[in-house]
């Protein structure tokens, strides 16, 4: 039998002493002096991400190595206790939150996180520039004022210039941005006395009020429908100059009642068949037309001159509609008429209105031309 060498006997003793108990790193003291650790110390990864603990800046979690082994939940290479916004990739300048649109304001302190705008807007954009950031701009194209929200305000009224019927002149917001220089109520645009205070119709001063400026009234300080002038008895000649204010007459009777008339001249018949063709009406109602108030006035006129006569006023439609309809609105278009010759003055037992619907056509229907003749109002006098 041969026998080993005493000192390779020791180290296979050693060696099988090591073996039996592998997981201590207790160092073995070999028969020649020498430590022996254990084998896996430097290698290891407790959280098993790849990168060794010695190298590892967070070794118990779980983590890429562009983060030096730690975790990053949105990876966008800022390490979670590092970053701020560990749910929403970012940007290390930026503490690893985002920046949409890289205006250098977080998207959790910009008011426009999708619009590139300065600090001072709260990262809001001012297209106009003028001062004001756009969601508060109400016209964000057109550089304004604060005060008018950043809309263009030419004159300087506090009306914005789309809104400004009077965008070049300091007005008033009643009168859409307009003027009222007198202050009379009534906007420069439509005041015919724009540096007088007047009345609301004309803006121009009426002393006594009747309607008519004091400057074209020839009584201005006695209400009256004739230039400004009382007509009392209602015969178109003013008092002034008539010599029976309180009885109907004629102008070429000086105002003054002239029983001789009795039967109806030419003239007056020719007059008062024109009337009727100048009385116009408003479309589908009964409301005499501005223009036809002279017609009435004229109409007046004739019928005083012949004082033992009644006035007939008798109103005609065409035949379109029903004849219930038609007669009430042949009786409404009479009655009209009859009722402005009252507030005439015009004596009201001197007067009757009568409608006859389409009854008594003087022109074929069938046209319009016809029926257009057909819808007319006929004043007659009759003696009494």
């Amino acid at each position: 039998m041969r026998i080993l060498p005493m000192a390779l006997l020791l180290f296979l003793v050693a060696l099988c002493s090591h073996s039996a108990s592998a997981n201590e790193t207790t160092p073995t003291t070999l028969a020649a002096g020498m430590d022996y650790g254990g084998p896996t110390d430097l290698r290891k990864d407790t959280d098993g991400d790849g990168i060794r603990d010695r190298d590892d800046d967070c070794p118990t979690e779980a983590g890429p190595a562009s983060t030096n082994g730690c975790p990053d939940t949105d990876e966008d290479g800022v390490a979670d206790h590092e970053d701020e916004c560990p749910n929403l990739p970012g940007t290390e300048a930026h503490a690893g939150c985002p920046d949409r649109d890289r205006d250098g304001l977080v998207d959790s302190l910009d008011r426009c996180p999708n619009h590139y705008g300065p600090a001072r807007f709260s990262g809001c954009p001012d297209t106009d520039g003028d001062g004001i950031a756009n969601p508060d701009d109400k016209c964000p194209r057109e550089f304004g004022l604060a005060a008018t929200k950043g809309c263009p305000d030419g004159d300087g009224d506090g009306i914005i210039d789309r809104r400004d019927q009077c965008p070049g002149e300091y007005g008033l917001k009643r009168f859409q941005g307009c003027p009222d220089r007198d202050n009379d109520g009534l906007p420069d645009e439509a005041d015919r006395c724009p540096d007088l205070p007047g009345n609301l119709i004309t803006g121009c001063p009426d002393a006594d009020e009747d309607g008519t400026n004091d400057a074209d009234d020839e009584c201005p300080d006695e209400p009256g429908p004739l230039r400004g002038c009382p007509d009392t008895d209602g015969d178109k000649v003013a008092d002034w100059e008539d010599n029976c204010p309180r009885k109907s007459g004629p102008a070429l009777n000086g105002g003054c009642p002239d029983v001789q008339f009795r039967r109806l001249s030419p003239s007056a018949l020719e007059q008062l068949r024109l009337i009727g063709e100048n009385i116009k009406f408003e479309t589908g109602s009964s409301e005499l037309s501005a223009a036809s108030s002279q017609e009435i006035l004229d109409l007046a006129e004739v019928a005083r001159r012949y004082p033992n006569h009644t006035l007939v006023i008798k109103g005609h439609t065409d035949d379109v509609g029903d004849d219930e309809k038609n007669t009430r609105i042949s009786q409404e278009r009479a009655d009209a008429c009859r009722d402005l010759l009252l507030a005439y003055g015009f004596p009201e037992d001197r007067v009757r209105a009568v409608g006859y619907g389409g009854s008594t056509p003087v022109a074929d229907n069938s046209t319009a031309a016809g029926r257009a003749r057909n819808r007319r109002v006929t004043f007659e006098l009759l003696e009494r």
